[in-house]
């Protein structure tokens, strides 16, 4: 995996895909139909304040290109109505964050989660190591992000 960077401070999402799909950047925005610049939360600081892009929007774009996207949560819960939760517990493992991390075992997708600031971030995953759109590879133990989802990319037949 190559390491690309963020062109603006909204797209870590695509540019996190785009690692993963091997593409570039510009060439998911022509797919998707826009750069994630429009400013819909007025209210909000950037990059708060921009559309950025939906996983959705990205999962699409990487069934066009023969990727099915997965996602695996780090610690899913079950909720009838939004406030009463329940915790899942898995028979092939200890916690879920061994299910988690069992999923992220030579395996290539997305990450993501809450950074200290309260925004969320994406980066990219190759088995091994994180291949952050901010400009870093590194480990996984070494992130500061409180990762949520991750984003499993499976090679497909494109349709």
């Amino acid at each position: 995996m190559e390491l690309i960077r963020s062109t603006n401070m909204w797209n870590c999402a695509l540019a996190s895909a785009a690692m993963v799909l091997n593409k570039p950047i510009k060439e998911l925005e022509e797919l998707i139909g826009h750069n994630g610049s429009e400013i819909i939360h007025p209210e909000l600081k950037s990059p708060g304040n921009r559309k950025g892009f939906h996983q959705q929007e990205i999962i699409d774009a990487s069934l066009v290109l023969g990727f099915a996207v997965t996602p695996i949560e780090a610690d899913p819960v079950q909720t009838p109505d939004g406030i009463n939760f329940h915790k899942i517990k898995f028979f092939d493992f200890n916690s879920s964050e061994h299910r988690f991390l069992s999923h992220l075992n030579n395996t290539v997708g997305v990450l993501s989660g809450e950074t200290q600031s309260g925004y969320w971030h994406n980066v990219a995953w190759d088995g091994k190591y994180i291949f952050d759109p901010r400009g870093k590879i590194y480990k996984l133990e070494d992130s500061k992000i409180d990762f949520k989802i991750y984003w499993l990319f499976t090679k497909i037949k494109s349709f």
